[in-house]
């Protein structure tokens, strides 16, 4: 069994970015292997990096420029499960909606987070993603419970 989880970030937010990498850091089980600022360089990055992290942690709200069209972490999220489907994907987003979240979950995500949650939730939704293959905490099943209740709309 491996000692160590390769974990890459996928955040926007700088501060919020660097915020991460320290607490993910401190847990002697968990490194910090990767990062990304966009969507856009998540792809070439990986290509050239030589390493491929075995969860990945992805911001939804994701920016876009003027000459490309958006990145979102959805969109980032279905070509990561193409290209590198063993990476683990573990959606970090300030929105708690049912709708996000089963969007999300039906991309492939392996797991849904909310920005403000604690980070000792953090560590166990990876964890959890990469021994297990999920993380599903009491507000995701609420969402995907909701979802089937409406008919899987």
């Amino acid at each position: 069994m491996k000692d160590i989880i390769a974990v890459g970030l996928i955040e926007d937010q700088y501060l919020f970015r660097e915020g991460m990498k320290a607490i993910l850091n401190n847990w002697s089980d968990i490194e910090v292997i990767f990062e990304a600022a966009d969507g856009f360089s998540v792809l070439d990055k990986l290509e050239n990096s030589g390493t491929i992290p075995d969860v990945m942690l992805v911001d939804l709200s994701l920016p876009s420029t003027e000459d490309k069209k958006e990145f979102s972490g959805q969109k980032v999220t279905q070509c990561l499960l193409e290209k590198y489907p063993s990476i683990k994907i573990l959606i970090l987003s300030a929105h708690d909606d049912d709708n996000f979240i089963n969007q999300l979950i039906q991309s492939g995500a392996h797991g849904y987070l909310v920005k403000d949650c604690d980070p000792q939730e953090v560590h166990e939704a990876i964890l959890n993603v990469f021994h297990k293959g999920s993380y599903i905490n009491e507000m995701t099943l609420k969402a995907i419970q909701n979802n089937m209740r409406k008919g899987g709309r």
